[in-house]
């Protein structure tokens, strides 16, 4: 379930509602393509948790990544890990 994002949530970079990362690209530290976002996960209080990010030729696997571990470029719609 999908929720509105706190201020906490804002200052860390996502200004959006949590469906709206949804397609976004995921890179790793080096800026190699990993996957694309497929969901955002929040908490019970709405605050984002986590990104699904399938990954693999077929999309077949996927991946949850702490959004702590993110930095979002909302201009270029892509995740890059730190």
């Amino acid at each position: 379930m999908f929720r509105t994002m706190k201020n906490r949530e804002r200052s860390r970079g996502l200004h959006r509602e949590p469906r709206d990362y949804v397609g976004y690209v995921v890179h790793d530290p080096e800026g190699r393509r990993i996957g694309t976002a497929r969901q955002v996960f929040a908490n019970g209080r709405g605050e984002p948790e986590y990104i699904s990010v399938r990954m693999g030729l077929l999309g077949l696997r996927s991946a949850l990544i702490p959004v702590g571990f993110v930095r979002i470029d909302e201009q270029q719609r892509h995740f890059t890990l730190q």
